[in-house]
């Protein structure tokens, strides 16, 4: 599941529970640093991390960040490697037929890797949409994306593709509630 050449990618970072003693902060350098070492990526960078409270959740606030690399993968080689990282962080998913719509959206998380956006790709399967359908409405990605990439297309609330800043900057100011961590 390799491209020809590589290209860049963004990959949204989040937890909000501790893994193996160490908090959320750290689990996101550790993640960052395994996905940035695996022989499919180079040129790794990763913003600022980012505290921002849960979304139609209850649980400790989030840690955020974004990571910006190239990588040869084709989409679903990169999602499937982001998937193999939270696992290996502790990461569970509710497997349960019953459970709401939604609930693994906001579900409390050790690690939480999601692909937002890679350059020349839209899709919409069922395993993935790019550029990520939601990325563009959450200030806890569109804040740490900006300081990487302010340009990236994303999708828009009215359809359509727009910069993440100008989509940051469109944002009601009850949405943008999140801290930059020093």
């Amino acid at each position: 599941m390799t491209d020809a050449h590589p290209r860049p990618a963004l990959v949204a970072l989040g937890a909000n529970l501790p893994w193996q003693g160490t908090e959320p902060a750290q689990t996101l350098r550790l993640a960052f640093d395994a996905l940035a070492t695996a022989p499919e990526i180079s040129h790794a960078r990763l913003s600022s991390l980012w505290r921002s409270a849960p979304e139609r959740a209850e649980g400790p606030d989030f840690i955020n960040a974004v990571a910006l690399l190239q990588t040869a993968l084709a989409p679903e080689g990169l999602l499937a490697l982001l998937l193999r990282l939270e696992r290996a962080f502790g990461r569970e998913r509710p497997t349960t037929p019953n459970a709401r719509p939604g609930q693994a959206l906001s579900a409390a998380r050790t690690l939480d890797l999601d692909l937002i956006w890679m350059q020349d790709e839209a899709r919409a399967t069922p395993e993935l949409t790019l550029p990520h359908p939601r990325a563009g409405a959450r200030a806890f990605v569109l804040l740490p994306l900006c300081e990487l990439a302010p340009q990236t297309p994303l999708a828009a609330p009215n359809g359509g593709l727009q910069a993440a800043q100008t989509l940051l900057r469109s944002l009601p100011g009850d949405r943008v509630s999140s801290c930059r961590l020093h």
